[in-house]
């Protein structure tokens, strides 16, 4: 079965309207699961704790979503997210909607690092890749 285009982009819509789209930064010792990492409280354990950062991550800046059509799919994109003077050990960053409740604000993708992001008083930037850091498709 095909799943429509218009259905994708309500399906992403509704999740993103649960609440506000955030960024959590997870540290040296996560270990992402795809399986059972369905909401933020199934990470939190693992966020970073550093002067410069607030805890249970960062709203991330004009998130839309855009139906492509001739692609047949949806792009969610956002402004890159960025902290100042960070000092953390980093090895992952979680992209959630925050409902107000960690055990019903739902994960949408974690990013895993090739290795450990350290920045020492440094400014971190999460580069957002051009389409989007979600690409909903059919199977």
């Amino acid at each position: 079965m095909e799943i429509t285009n218009n259905f994708k982009k309500r399906a992403i819509d509704a999740v993103l309207a649960l609440g506000t789209p955030k960024v959590m930064l997870l540290d040296a010792s996560h270990i992402t699961d795809v399986d059972t990492d369905d909401n933020i409280d199934d990470v939190s354990a693992n966020e970073i704790s550093s002067a410069n950062y607030t805890a249970g991550g960062q709203a991330l800046a004009n998130v839309t979503s855009v139906l492509d059509l001739a692609n047949d799919r949806v792009d969610v994109d956002c402004d890159d997210p960025s902290w100042t003077n960070l000092t953390a050990t980093i090895k992952a960053a979680a992209i959630y909607v925050d409902t107000g409740v960690p055990a019903t604000s739902p994960i949408i993708g974690i990013v895993t690092f090739g290795s450990n992001q350290s920045p020492a008083t440094q400014d971190f930037t999460l580069t957002v890749p051009a389409g989007g850091f979600y690409r909903g498709t059919s199977v």
